[in-house]
């Protein structure tokens, strides 16, 4: 399970379009037709953008989590200095 602050941190670190569209969707509900209606653009723009926000989502989580696993590898201790 992810920390709900990697996925905050991770929507906040979208481009300021990517996340207005994908809040609108992912959290407020909305459909890519209301959404394009609401922005006055073509609900193919929307559906772009809410892939291009999952794929920058995809990346930044992807980064976060090797950045902890590296960083948690100078806590760790061979098995051998374990016993």
């Amino acid at each position: 399970t992810i920390p709900a602050w990697i996925v905050v941190e991770a929507l906040q670190n979208l481009p300021h379009l990517e996340q207005v569209v994908y809040s609108l969707g992912a959290i407020d509900g909305y459909s890519s037709k209301e959404i394009a209606q609401m922005l006055w653009v073509q609900e193919l723009k929307v559906e772009a953008i809410i892939t291009a926000a999952r794929q920058h989502i995809l990346h930044n989580l992807l980064q976060t989590e090797a950045y902890y696993v590296e960083k948690m590898k100078i806590y760790d201790l061979p098995d051998e200095k374990i016993r």
